[in-house]
């Protein structure tokens, strides 16, 4: 569970916030820092609170403090077509036979892909969108 309580200004030191990334991605086991609504549910809420508030969010601690690549895509980038083609991406890349849920999406660090399926008419009705997107391109190509 989460360290007990910093010394007043502590997480406004970056050497402080980055040591204390690295121990929790080591103690639970995690390659990228992990969002900020997973580090609160593991005990880490002044840690979320921290890179919040001094860092500027968790994009720019990401990239600018570990080094991390963002996965951060364009603005418009998400029409149908391309979300379509992401989900089939992290479907293939994570060995789903189907769409994975939002919660799980999420978990994987996929926010921005989800948040696109459900403006473009929430997972029930994109997987039914997918699917017949499926049948055309099989017909087609028979």
């Amino acid at each position: 569970m989460a360290s007990k309580i910093k010394p007043h200004k502590y997480w406004q030191s970056l050497e402080n916030t980055i040591y204390e990334v690295k121990k929790v991605m080591e103690e639970h086991n995690y390659d990228t820092l992990p969002s900020g609504k997973k580090l609160a549910k593991l005990g880490y809420g002044s840690l979320n609170n921290a890179i919040r508030r001094y860092y500027s969010g968790f994009p720019n601690f990401r990239e600018k403090h570990l080094g991390e690549e963002l996965s951060r895509k364009p603005n418009g980038y998400y029409t149908l077509e391309n979300t379509i083609l992401e989900a089939k991406k992290v479907i293939k890349i994570h060995g789903f036979d189907t769409l994975p849920s939002k919660n799980k999406l999420e978990e994987l660090g996929y926010h921005g892909l989800s948040h696109a399926i459900t403006s473009h008419s929430g997972f029930l009705n994109f997987r039914e969108i997918m699917n017949r997107k499926n049948e055309l391109a099989e017909r087609t190509f028979k």
